[in-house]
């Protein structure tokens, strides 16, 4: 049947062509493939009437729209160059062609170029209107570009990471002093920020002064007068129910609780023999009302807000130099100490040693343990010899550990590693060690670290303030870092803001001095002095403890010298006399 079908369409086909040989001939070549293709599309499509039965055609030709009349050929159309390779097409897309020729030659707009359009085409192109793919943009820690490569399907969620926290590591290298000031005559052994208020810095001594600094204004500071010997300011905390007191746990053997603008002073705990018994450490929970101190000898006493003992036992061997709830969970407890051991607690069950829920062991004593405060889930320890640690929530695994010189020394703060608000960046003072590999000869920086890799995101270091800086701390905002060097008090700001909050500060001390707006060029010149950096008062007050700190080491040394004097006298004498007596 197929056979005979096949022979009367050639012979129908034959008699066609002999009766319009000489009409074609007349005709011109448009007209003639005009006629062609539309018999071939017919014949086309009665061919492929049967399910499964593929056409072979040729290669597709870009789009071309035209306003007049003449014939447009479809980009899949079967009649299109000869030479071109050629390719199998379904059925459906030899009715859409066919569709789109009867459209295109009654003057109605393509549908399926309109759909193209909507999706980036342009006419005449097979290419989407997105920017042009930069390799660079790959390896680029923009959000742009990342967020570009993402439209490309290139994903990678540790740059894309890297590059949302790029503005603020940007902020932490753009760091420079803004203020200083020294009120004590000791060094700074406590630092904490006020909760609500970003401008206010509460700053402990070793002999138990206390002074809340405004930072953004003068002479609106406050100031608690400390005992003097034995009683340093081991740690400092804001009391959460009313900001204007403050909790310290003192070498004095208490922890007490003290207002900043009556100079009241409540007494929370006390071991009743600071001899033997004091307190190095100390932290509150708002939503227990429970109050946490360690002791020297590792004993933890919990407390409730009023005072009232709730649970007290030797936890560690030795000195517990810190203590801090989780800001994740408020029943977890972190304990820090000289044992070598960083401890997890659960204050639900809380009995004895074997109790503890985690033991982080350490090479040596450890100085502190904070939580992370993006999430709680990080907690980074530092230890008094050359390793600060990360650990990871919720098996406390080692995630990274980084060598950095921060030895311990008698006389000078021990150096404690903190966090930075906003991100898991950590904050840590260098103190250069010739035995420390590569170090020894660099300057006394400040350094900020990244905790998923370690590297060193940015090291802060000014010429005018280059001694150590054990404790450092970042405010609720994360645009300002407090200081403590020895007896100093070091405030850092960005670049771009120190002209202008320095400005605001000489109109405030203008203000507080009674001079308006004068333009006397003494008063202006003092009032520079007295905030660029530091006040006048202060470096007054350096120069008369500088000077009467030399005085004083003349005198002891003329002292030593006399006494050397009399002592080889003496010597003399006796070996005179020794001599006498074996000549006799």
């Amino acid at each position: 049947m197929r056979k005979i079908r096949n022979k009367k369409s050639a012979e129908t086909e034959t008699e066609i062509c002999n009766n319009d040989t000489s009409s074609m001939k007349e005709e011109p070549p448009q007209k003639k493939r005009k006629s062609k293709s539309k018999n071939d599309s017919v014949n086309i499509e009665n061919k492929a009437t049967k399910p499964g039965q593929k056409i072979v055609t040729n290669k597709s030709v870009p789009l071309k729209s035209n306003s007049s009349n003449q014939n447009v050929q479809s980009p899949r159309s079967p009649h299109n160059s000869k030479n071109s390779s050629s390719l199998e097409m379904p059925v459906n897309l030899i009715k859409s062609n066919f569709v789109r020729e009867t459209c295109i030659a009654n003057g109605v707009k393509d549908p399926f170029q309109e759909d193209l359009e909507k999706h980036g085409f342009q006419k005449g192109t097979q290419h989407l209107n997105l920017p042009a793919f930069n390799y660079s943009s790959h390896y680029s820690a923009n959000l742009q570009h990342h967020l570009g490569n993402i439209q490309y399907g290139i994903k990678s969620r540790l740059k894309l990471q890297k590059s949302i926290n790029s503005p603020l590591t940007s902020l932490c290298r753009e760091l420079e002093v803004y203020r200083t000031a020294s009120p004590f005559d000791r060094r700074v052994t406590a630092l904490e920020w006020h909760p609500k208020q970003a401008n206010l810095l509460a700053v402990g001594s070793k002999g138990g002064d206390i002074i809340l600094w405004n930072t953004e204004n003068v002479g609106q500071d406050k100031m608690i007068q400390g005992s003097g010997e034995g009683g340093s300011c081991q740690a400092l905390k804001f009391w959460p129910w009313d900001n204007s007191k403050v909790l310290t746990a003192s070498i004095d053997g208490t922890v007490t609780l003290k207002d900043l603008e009556t100079n009241d002073r409540l007494t929370l705990a006390d071991t009743m023999n600071c001899h033997d018994h004091w307190y190095c450490s100390v932290d509150v929970l708002q939503s227990q009302y429970l109050v946490a101190a360690g002791r020297n000898k590792g004993t933890l006493h919990m407390m409730s807000s009023e005072g009232r003992m709730v649970y007290e036992h030797r936890l560690h061997k030795d000195k517990i130099t810190h203590v801090e709830f989780s800001p994740r969970e408020p029943w977890l407890l972190c304990t820090a100490s000289t044992d070598h051991t960083v401890q997890l607690w659960d204050t639900r069950q809380l009995k004895d040693r074997k109790s503890a829920l985690c033991v982080l062991a350490h090479d040596k004593a450890v100085n502190s343990a904070y939580f992370s405060q993006t999430d709680g889930c990080r907690l980074v320890t530092t230890d008094q010899g050359r390793e600060i640690r990360m650990y990871q929530s919720p098996s406390w695994c080692l995630e990274t550990c980084i060598q950095h010189p921060h030895r311990f020394f008698q006389h000078i703060t021990p150096f404690k590693a903190t966090w930075h608000p906003h991100l898991d960046l950590i904050v840590c003072g260098r103190y250069p060690d010739k035995n420390f590999p590569g170090s020894g000869n660099e300057p006394r920086t400040i350094d900020i670290f990244d905790a998923q890799d370690g590297r060193v995101v940015s090291q802060l270091y000014s010429r005018g303030a280059d001694g150590l800086c054990p404790l450092n701390k970042f405010n609720r905002q994360g645009d300002a870092l407090a200081s403590g060097m020895g007896f100093h008090i070091l405030l850092w700001s960005r670049q771009k803001e120190i002209e202008r909050k320095q400005a605001e500060l000489e109109m405030s001390f203008k203000q507080a001095l009674g001079m308006g707006d004068s333009n006397n060029h003494g008063n202006s010149v003092k009032s520079k002095q007295l905030l660029n950096p530091g006040t006048a008062d202060e470096r007054t007050r350096f120069g008369a403890r500088s000077r009467s700190k030399k005085s004083k080491m003349d005198s002891d040394t003329d002292d030593l010298k006399k006494k050397l004097s009399k002592v080889k006298s003496k010597t003399k004498n006796v070996m005179d006399e020794d001599l006498k007596k074996k000549k006799k």
